[in-house]
């Protein structure tokens, strides 16, 4: 359990261990959605922040994979999500 609090995947926590996926998933379950949801508000806001910089896109992608270590697909997700919804909660 521990290892899904620090936000490992099943998958990484199978490999890691050793474990089946399924066994490993009937284990730990799912993650709490409180926490994915505060994790997607961070997301969001980085991403709102990063976007508002007048700098190319290019360097918008740099610092993104800089402060998350995910990719410009993400980005590019987060912030087409972000425009639709108007979401601009602070």
């Amino acid at each position: 359990m521990q290892l899904r609090g620090n936000g490992l995947s099943v998958s990484k926590i199978a490999e890691m261990t050793g474990i089946a996926h399924g066994v490993v998933r009937r284990i730990v379950g799912k993650l709490d959605p409180a926490e994915v949801q505060k994790a997607r508000q961070r997301q969001a806001d980085t991403a709102r922040q990063i976007d508002s910089l007048p700098i190319p896109w290019p360097e918008k992608i740099s610092r993104w994979k800089e402060q998350t270590g995910q990719c410009a697909a993400t980005l590019w997700r987060v912030l087409k999500k972000t425009r639709a919804s108007g979401s601009h909660e602070e």
